[in-house]
């Protein structure tokens, strides 16, 4: 896989990364199953709370985001995939504990520079992207908190998934999904979507919503309502 086709055609890439990693499912049938059921554990847990709490969905995201462009950096430059994607997501993740803001922004500012650069937006390859980065980092600020649910939903599935491929070989009739790539890609679809929505009300801190009574008012609010004999 040459890292310089992310650059001209990213979609394609991607999709054959996803295979690589299929590819490489047979390291973990190796894992022992408490580790492969620890696995699954941890994916409904992110699946159901892994958005609500700011710093760690912004530096996974961030990290994330950061591997991408490592990436990218190492089909521009010629370096090391891997050595630029693990520097790429360690310095995002790192900078996101600090400034949270930068998880939206890199998540949007990466689809943001290849659209600039793809259509030359201002005449050249380098300021289209920068624009295009700027751009669409800046809109997804504006909804961090979709964002913020859509990345747990999407994590939480990949872990739901690893960890469903390590216990087959424990419990065969798993196989019958893990065994097929497109199945088991539906499965996590559905997983990751449920997720998200199950989150998107209290991701990136927000407060739940309180159910309001008959009267169209909270009940918190009712209950503080003073009693007159």
């Amino acid at each position: 896989m040459n890292a310089s086709s992310f650059l001209s055609a990213p979609g394609p890439f991607l999709l054959d990364l996803l295979g690589l990693g299929y590819g490489r499912a047979g390291a973990l049938r190796a894992l022992p199953a408490w580790v492969a059921g620890l696995t699954v554990a941890a994916g409904l847990v992110v699946l159901l709370a892994g958005a609500r709490r700011k710093l760690p969905v912004s530096a996974a995201g961030a990290g994330a985001a950061g591997a991408l462009a490592g990436v990218a950096a190492a089909g521009h430059l010629g370096l090391p995939l891997l050595a630029c994607a693990a520097i790429g997501g360690a310095l995002l993740a790192g900078g996101a504990l600090l400034a949270p803001l930068l998880f939206p922004f890199a998540l949007g500012a990466i689809p943001g520079a290849f659209l600039g650069a793809r259509f030359d937006l201002v005449g050249h390859p380098a300021a289209g992207a920068a624009l295009g980065a700027a751009l669409l980092g800046g809109l997804a600020i504006l909804v961090v908190r979709p964002l913020a649910a859509a990345f747990a939903g999407l994590a939480g599935a990949a872990l739901v998934g690893a960890g469903l491929v390590g216990l087959d070989r424990a419990w065969p009739p798993l196989a019958e999904v893990t065994g097929r790539p497109v199945a088991l890609a539906a499965v996590l679809l559905v997983l990751a979507v449920a997720g998200a929505a199950a989150q998107v009300g209290s991701a990136w801190g927000a407060a739940p919503r309180k159910k309001r009574g008959g009267n169209g008012r909270s009940d918190d609010a009712g209950a503080a309502e003073p009693q007159h004999a």
